[in-house]
């Protein structure tokens, strides 16, 4: 991982709060910057909605035993 990219869990959040910490954390970010969600499975669709609805594009890199994690770039 390059010093513009960084991780950020957020398993333990449940809806709305996911949605809500990952659009906050995308506002910080720099265009071309990217970041790594690390996601429940059933929040993986809502999340790149909303992102993409904030002009994000999210990339899936991962998936295994029931988290996934997704790239985005600003």
């Amino acid at each position: 991982m390059t010093e513009n990219e960084h991780i950020v869990d957020l398993t333990l959040l449940g809806c709305p709060m996911h949605t809500i910490k990952a659009r906050e954390t995308m506002q910080h970010c720099r265009v071309g910057q990217k970041i790594r969600f690390r996601l429940n499975d059933d929040a993986v669709s809502t999340i790149r909605k909303n992102l993409a609805a904030d002009n994000c594009q999210s990339t899936v890199i991962s998936s295994e035993a029931g988290t996934t994690i997704i790239e985005v770039t600003k």
